[in-house]
């Protein structure tokens, strides 16, 4: 849901309407999309070390993380549905 929110749908249509060609914007396209590839698999890399390095040696502190990640996850979640759900009353009729 993050990632969709990010906007990059429209950035595509708009760099797409500008594109004079059907080479180019396939072109465009396939850079696009491979470089969402590679900024994801960064991304999740970067943010899966915690995880790799303290599996073994540290199994507490492994725990720990993954507590607290999954904790964060759920705090946002939460966060979002209340300000969707409430503040912007799509619950409320």
């Amino acid at each position: 849901m993050i990632h969709g929110l990010a906007g990059s749908g429209a950035l595509m249509l708009v760099v797409l309407s500008t594109v004079d060609s059907v080479i180019s914007g396939l072109s465009y396209i396939a850079l696009f999309g491979l470089g969402s590839i590679v900024g994801m698999l960064a991304v999740s890399t970067v943010i899966g070390l915690p995880f790799a390095f303290t599996a073994k040696k540290f199994e507490r502190m492994n725990k720990c993380i993954r507590i607290g990640a999954a904790m964060v996850s759920m705090g946002l979640g939460i966060s979002i549905m209340y300000e969707i759900g409430m503040v912007e009353q799509l619950f409320l009729i």
